[in-house]
């Protein structure tokens, strides 16, 4: 039962790994989508005619 603990808590830590990064590469994405500037898909509300 001994050899079990060390690659139960690699396995934990790298799951924190995989999941910290994501988590990253998510916020990134949608962070840099927000800050760039340009066109987007959709007009601001005072432009459109009533």
């Amino acid at each position: 039962m001994a050899g079990c603990c060390g690659s139960f808590r690699l396995a934990t830590l790298a799951v924190q790994a995989v999941l910290w990064a994501v988590f990253g590469l998510v916020f990134g994405a949608l962070a840099a989508r927000l800050l760039t500037p340009g066109p987007r898909g959709r007009r601001p509300a005072e432009t459109v005619a009533a």
